[in-house]
């Protein structure tokens, strides 16, 4: 067992899933907070770090996307 406590053949094909979110290969990492939740690139790793994890600011943020 690994860091997430799952074995490395099960973290690389996790991560071959791609982005959960865009679908890419390239630079993904496995987002994780109290557990594994899912393959993501790192830019939308970073989305939801800097989101704070809080649906409601993502929310928002898509609001406010479509209202541009």
């Amino acid at each position: 067992m690994g860091r997430f406590g799952i074995t490395l053949e099960v973290y690389r094909a996790l991560i071959a899933q791609g982005c959960t979110i865009c679908g890419t290969k390239e630079d993904v990492v496995l987002d994780h907070k109290e557990k594994i939740r899912g393959p993501l690139c790192r830019a939308h790793n970073s989305m939801l770090g800097l989101a704070r994890d809080d649906p409601m600011i993502l929310q928002r943020a898509i609001v406010y996307l479509k209202g541009c």
